[in-house]
């Protein structure tokens, strides 16, 4: 009764901007304003003028809410808009999409160009759920930056199979801030809600709005919008308006075929109208290791037109006025030990292994901070974090002081295709890049992994356009691939198998670039969770691998390479199928073509980086046991990627080593991808290649290849493999 009356004197004090939404216990909610409450009835005057009187054995809850378009309508059957009426009375079925989760009916996206400068950016989408994966979309979120942008929910309604239509209340809602732990970077919030009742069959209607102040160099606004979704879309319209005094510039991609968007232009007194209606009735089921829809439907990029000198002046400029206090900078040089270092690239290491132990990193991209205006450095020398460009940029001041040339610049991913020049806007720039100048040799760092050596770069970076700021503005380049060293991965292998099939085992993995981050991550795991990461390494060779001891480099040293070293048992991993002869697979080259399985491709295929992989695996067979040459040699050369195996026998020993070489990251077109599937195809069959040996006597086996046959059994032999003098393992 008390929160019956609380709700009541709320309504009283502003009917204008809140409606009560009056719960019944079965579910059924109306929403209008509570009249009155006695001892045993509640009167309700609902939205649309009809006033009820309800027993209070039947109501649940009364709930103050704010009242938004069309939360006047109970039932679908008293929707009054006709374009709404149709959409929902002719909405197919889940017969008619039997590979959908769900079938968007309407998408609209508007941009409007105000006269001030501001941006008015309002959404609909209209949304029918066919199967239970499709019950997601009932989630809803909208990311706004709370400086220069004012979000505003405009109605989120669900109509019911049953008829009936729920809307959103504000219980059901949440505004959250992400960066709230840290002020200097606080922009971003997140707006919450959930939409009620939605079940299988039923339609979600979401309209909302964000308008933006009006953008700057540093604080810039591009649209950039794809035409093209996993589920099937039946009509979709993307609109821009604005003064005919204001120069927006656009630029397509991927603007070929027969599913392009058709465009329309129209003028209204002194606005322009630029407007793109997309359908696509079957969606797409995606491929594994596609590119991103970016790279393969319709796209287009709306901005106004700019200058770079323009962006670079004022990046000069804020960049300077976030320079560090001149004691704090020189207090952090002198801690790093930097200008101890007899050279350049010694100081340059000892100021990033600074940056990255000290100055904890935040995962705020220049897309989540909403620009590229850099934070003060004083902030990360004080509060000891900063995101990304924070780093960069205290790196590039610290390198200043000690006379070594850096430049500032901006990077997207290489899928992305970076930054393009023919864009003039930084809305296209999502992580701070420098670039170091030591002795003639460029040198590249995001400062955005505190596992990564300096000189090695995120593999999303690789190969990508950065811009960076010169003498004469921005400079814009191709990212080498790799960074200061290739991706690598080199794995040895020394194996003694045992008369009765069961093998010893030391293996040493070293790893550069990329592959060196999981090994780092366990700088700070207890020695139990290494044990067990050991012991998971151990038995992905095989389930029955038993670990005995394993080793770990100096993962804190970024100078020092990685190395991992582990010794275990496989308990008769090789199977004797006779007294004579024994089997047993490559356990320690696992390559599979799941990545290659189509025959052909719909979709452009993309590889993850660029990289190098070696392995080299000896094995001691037992006495008197020989391999029996395959016959086939398991190689691929083309210029994507090669593939290079040998496998030989000489005394004891038997000795496979290989080589795995991409130099290509896109495969467009099924020329190349053939190229890729042909090489893994390859790869494959020779993971799932038996080794067989055969007991010909006691004498040693000769020299044999996969190519060569077998010599004379009389050759002298290698002498045994000794596991305890081959690499020892360093210590952790």
């Amino acid at each position: 009764m008390k929160k019956l009356i609380l709700l009541t004197i709320l309504t009283l004090i502003s009917v204008s901007a809140f409606s009560d939404v009056l719960y019944l216990n079965e579910g059924e909610e109306h929403v209008g304003v509570l009249q009155k409450i006695d001892e045993k009835k509640i009167s309700f005057k609902e939205a649309v003028g009809e006033e009820k009187t309800f027993e209070k054995a039947e109501v649940s809850h009364v709930l103050v809410s704010k009242v938004r378009e069309g939360d006047q309508f109970s039932f679908i059957a008293s929707l009054t808009d006709p374009f709404l009426i149709s959409l929902i009375n002719e909405a197919p079925t889940a017969t008619d999409y039997p590979d959908s989760d769900y079938v968007t009916l309407f998408k609209r996206r508007s941009f409007e160009y105000q006269a001030d400068g501001s941006v008015v950016f309002k959404r609909r989408e209209i949304v029918k759920i066919l199967k239970e994966d499709g019950l997601g979309r009932a989630d809803q979120a909208i990311y706004y930056t709370t400086d220069r942008e004012v979000p505003e929910i405009i109605y989120a309604h669900t109509y019911a199979p049953d008829g009936r239509i729920y809307h959103l209340t504000d219980d059901a809602l949440s505004d959250e801030a992400l960066y709230s732990g840290t002020p200097e970077y606080d922009r971003l919030k997140k707006i919450k809600f959930a939409m009620k009742k939605v079940d299988l069959g039923g339609i979600i209607d979401v309209c909302y709005q964000i308008t933006t102040k009006k953008s700057t160099e540093l604080r810039p606004y591009l649209i950039d919008t794809t035409f093209g979704q996993r589920e099937p879309i039946l009509k979709e319209e993307f609109v821009v308006s604005f003064p005919q005094s204001l120069n927006l510039g656009i630029e397509k991609f991927q603007w070929t075929g027969e599913k392009l968007p058709v465009f329309s232009e129209t003028l209204d007194k002194q606005t322009k109208t630029w407007t793109w209606v997309f359908q696509d009735k079957k969606g797409f089921i995606p491929e594994q290791n596609m590119m991103p829809g970016t790279r393969i439907f319709p796209r287009i990029l709306v901005f106004q037109t700019n200058e770079w000198n323009r962006i670079a002046d004022e990046f000069e400029k804020a960049l300077d006025a976030s320079a560090p206090s001149k004691d704090l900078l020189e207090s952090f040089i002198a801690d790093s030990k930097a200008a101890a270092q007899s050279v350049d690239v010694m100081k340059v290491e000892s100021l990033y292994d600074a940056i990255l132990r000290k100055i904890r990193l935040l995962d705020i991209s220049c897309f989540d901070y909403g620009g590229i205006d850099p934070v003060h450095s004083d902030v990360a020398l004080k509060k000891k974090y900063g995101n990304n460009m924070a780093r960069v940029c205290l790196l590039h001041f610290a390198l200043k002081n000690l006379g070594i040339k850096s430049a500032v610049g901006f990077v997207n991913y290489w899928d992305q295709q970076g930054i393009l020049e023919k864009v003039p806007e930084m809305g296209q720039a999502g992580f701070a890049m420098l670039k170091i100048s030591v002795d003639g040799v460029n040198f590249y760092t995001t400062c955005d992994s505190d596992y990564l050596p300096f000189g090695n770069i995120s593999t999303s970076f690789q190969g990508t356009i950065g811009c960076f700021l010169g003498e004469k503005g921005f400079t814009f380049e191709r990212i080498p691939e790799g960074g200061a060293e290739p991706n690598r991965s080199d794995k040895q292998v020394f194996v003694k198998i045992l008369p009765d099939g069961s093998m010893e085992v030391k293996e040493i993995r070293q790893y550069r670039g990329p592959y060196e981050v999981t090994l780092r991550t366990l700088r700070a795991a207890k020695e139990r969770q290494k044990q067990m990461y050991a012991e998971k390494s151990v038995k992905r060779v095989h389930p029955k691998a038993q670990l005995e001891s394993f080793g770990l480099s100096d993962i804190n040293d970024l100078k020092a390479p990685t190395v991992f070293t582990l010794s275990y048992k496989i308990p008769q991993a090789a199977m004797k199928v006779s007294e004579n002869l024994m089997t047993f697979r490559n356990l320690w080259v696992d390559y599979n073509s799941t990545s290659a399985s189509l025959a052909t491709r719909t979709f452009p295929m993309e590889y993850w980086a660029s990289t190098e992989n070696v392995n080299t695996i000896v094995l001691e067979v037992p006495e008197g046991y020989t391999w029996v040459p395959w016959g086939k040699n398991y190689s691929f050369n083309c210029g994507c990627m090669n593939y290079f195996s040998t496998m030989s026998q000489t005394g004891y020993q038997l000795v496979f080593s290989d080589r795995f070489d991409v130099r290509r990251k896109e495969y467009i077109g099924d020329e190349v991808y053939q190229h890729y599937r042909s090489c893994l195809t390859t790869m494959s069959e020779l993971a799932n290649q038996w080794i067989i040996l055969e007991k010909l006597g006691t004498e040693a086996p000769g020299k044999s290849s996969e190519t060569v046959p077998a010599k004379n059994p009389g050759d002298p032999a290698s002498p045994p493999i000794q596991l305890d003098k081959i690499a020892p393992e360093p210590q952790g």
